[in-house]
């Protein structure tokens, strides 16, 4: 495992710019003065500087770039210092100020960036924040906007700049490359400093550990868990060290932070196979490990207790088995949290792990939720209109006095009356925010009936909040929900209105504006509605244009503005036919528009005292026809516009974008 690191380090010094130091037992330098080198190079990316000039602080050591951008100090002591980076007068960059540790008989290379002018990042955080390798280890650093301890640093506006990196430290700990990747080659600590300018820099912590010591521990779950009030949940930790290997009798030690989250202890009354199966459960994500007495049967967003369901296989502990062959069961510590029973709302904090007599920890975030007393049902949607035969989902959310869901109740759905359909009971359709009309969270009426919105939260409580409603008579009635809580035996009802009508058929179009009304020199944009009897869009009726007068032009596009189209007319997808523009011969023949019940076009009004006609025309699949025509009436531009007029009629491909107006979603 070690030679593929030293052949990754052997690299990086011979091809990367990097900031390198000696290791313990180095060679015998030729002097004890250290060398700093390096180039300066544009943050954005956009090469070397040359003729810039480039100063170690408090000391008369001064140098030019040459045209490379390159530049070297000789002769330094060891130490700390400040690398200045001025760009000349007339030169768009900004300085840099730079901190670099060089050591006695060590030569130091680096890029030092400068940002262009203008460039204005915020304050900008290095990721992660603190690291520990072991020696000939690695680990790349990153620069970001923020620091978020949940979820890392973001990229931010300085990510979109390269840093240069540096490394403080009081000997030689290891060699740092342009990119932010550190490999350890001695044992220590220091500083990683990422420097954009003057005032925009970042510091993060490394240590470079030995081969026996701990590196890094690694929590499952990591980052969150979230409990209710009274629950239990798993929790498993194991440690790396030195030489990238899962460490083996190390000291864990387990906290929580404030004592009235909950409790922590050590896992015992498991035999062998149980406790591999719960690990390999929490290694791959395959439930979310609850345990305890409140997870109640029925309870689609748990546990119950130890899920009978999975079948332990026969080595648990072997490759093969469910953890990775390289990871021993034995070397895993592995807890039980247990959330205090009187918390009320919400309560958030930490568990902490780490190993005895370190001085570093790592946290889990935990969010521990009062279950409470139902409180509330919503059930969606309150009101549907269906076609015999068609199709509705209903959903029911039973939510506590601090409006979140409860799980573990009890839907009792019914119809009233019976003979107005029937129900099923269903997980419900997963709904696509991007999906067809009427499937897209929107309760639009689609092929498949109504699609609720989603809860407020955003999820679902359990899988047993759904049914499936089929229409059968048409008529009149409820879909109706009894929800209970069988622990406080509080019971909410609630009823939605449901009437089954005549299929609704293609009715109308509509058409905006009507009349259409411009002056020389407007572009209009219109659209197109094809409505039913249920005033819904009909999406089985594609809708056809054509055009009759001497008002001006008529330009069909199909969800694009004309600008979007190539010079051939076509729109981005190769397949769509090039639609010219229409002018009001008569003869035309009909000019594609919309094929799912809507469509849009751009009448560009060029002859003052003109009219016109523009008809839509839709045609249902069950083969109804509806039109509507819209007379056009053009009128000429006043004084304080013929000016304004004339110049954009002369470059009207160009201006017409600022003239289209933001085409409205339906």
């Amino acid at each position: 495992m070690r030679s593929w690191y030293l052949i990754a380090l052997l690299v990086l010094v011979t091809l990367l710019p990097i900031a390198c130091s000696k290791s313990d037992n180095p060679i015998e330098p030729r002097d004890n003065n250290g060398v700093l080198k390096g180039r300066v190079v544009d943050s954005s990316g956009g090469g070397t500087l040359g003729g810039v000039v480039v100063r170690i602080e408090g000391t008369d050591q001064t140098a030019v770039t040459a045209a490379d951008g390159s530049f070297e100090f000789t002769g330094l002591p060891g130490g700390n210092f400040t690398v200045v980076v001025e760009p000349p007068e007339g030169v768009p960059y900004q300085s840099n100020r730079i901190e670099v540790s060089v050591h006695p008989g060590d030569t130091v290379a680096m890029d030092c960036t400068v940002l262009p002018d203008g460039a204005v990042p915020g304050p900008i955080a290095i990721y992660p924040q603190s690291a520990r390798v072991g020696v000939l280890e690695s680990v790349q650093f990153y620069i970001g906007g923020r620091a978020d301890p949940w979820t890392g640093v973001d990229s931010g506006q300085g990510g979109a700049y390269r840093p240069t990196w540096s490394i403080r430290s009081l000997h030689t700990i290891g060699v740092l490359s342009r990119e932010g990747i550190f490999i350890g080659t001695a044992v220590g600590s220091g500083q990683i400093v990422a420097s954009l300018s003057d005032s925009v820099n970042a510091v993060a912590d490394i240590e470079v550990v030995a081969d026996g010591d701990v590196v890094r521990i690694i929590v499952k779950p990591p980052y969150m868990v979230e409990l209710l009030a009274g629950d239990s949940r798993y929790l498993a930790a194991y440690a790396i060290n030195g030489t990238g290997d899962v460490a083996r009798g190390v000291p864990f030690v387990w906290s929580v932070d404030a004592a009235t989250l909950g409790t922590i202890e050590p896992v015992t009354d498991l035999t062998p196979a149980e406790r591999s199966e719960i690990l390999a459960r929490i290694w791959y994500g395959m439930d979310d490990g609850w345990v305890g007495p409140m997870a109640l049967p029925g309870d689609g967003s748990r546990t119950e207790g130890k899920d009978s369901t999975i079948t332990v296989p026969p080595d648990s502990t072997g490759p093969g088995g469910p953890l990775p062959p390289d990871i021993d069961p034995s070397a895993i510590s592995l807890v039980r949290f247990t959330a205090a029973a009187g918390v009320q709302g919400e309560a958030r904090g930490e568990i902490n792990v780490s190993v005895a007599g370190a001085s570093w920890t790592e946290t889990v975030g935990v969010s521990v939720l009062a279950r409470g007393t139902l409180t509330t049902v919503y059930l969606y949607p309150e009101e549907v209109r269906l076609a015999s035969g068609g199709e509705a989902f209903f959903y029911a959310c039973g939510l506590n006095e601090w409006d979140r869901p409860i799980g573990g109740l009890a839907y009792a759905w019914s119809v009233e009356p019976a003979s107005l359909g029937t129900i099923e009971e269903t997980e419900g359709p997963w709904i696509d925010p991007n999906g067809p009309p009427g499937q897209d969270g929107s309760g639009g009426v689609g092929s498949d009936g109504p699609w609720p919105p989603m809860p407020p939260d955003g999820r679902f409580s359990n899988g047993r909040g759904g049914v499936m409603f089929r229409a059968s008579e048409e008529g009149e009635g409820t879909v109706r929900c009894v929800v209970t809580d069988s622990l406080t035996g509080v019971s909410i009802e609630k009823t939605a209105m449901v009437r089954v009508a005549p299929a609704p058929v293609l009715d109308r179009i509509e058409v905006r504006p009507n009349p259409i009304e411009a002056t020389v020199g407007d572009s209009v944009l219109v659209e197109a509605i094809a409505l039913n009897t249920w005033n819904d869009v009909d999406w089985s009726a594609p809708i056809l244009w054509s055009y009759d007068g001497n008002a001006g032009v008529f330009v069909p596009f199909d969800g694009q503005r004309p600008d979007d189209r190539d010079s051939t007319g076509t729109g981005g997808d190769p397949g769509q036919p090039a639609v010219p523009p229409r002018g009001g011969d008569p003869t035309d023949p009909p000019i594609p528009g919309g094929p799912f019940g809507v469509a849009y076009g751009y009448f560009l009004a060029n002859n003052p005292g003109g009219t016109g006609t523009l008809t839509a025309t839709a045609t249902s699949a069950s083969g109804i026809t509806v039109t509507i025509d819209v007379p056009i009436r053009v009128q000429a531009p006043s004084a304080s516009r013929a000016r304004v007029s004339v110049l954009k009629a002369a470059n009207l491909p160009s201006e017409r974008a600022e003239r289209i107006p933001s085409m409205r979603s339906w």
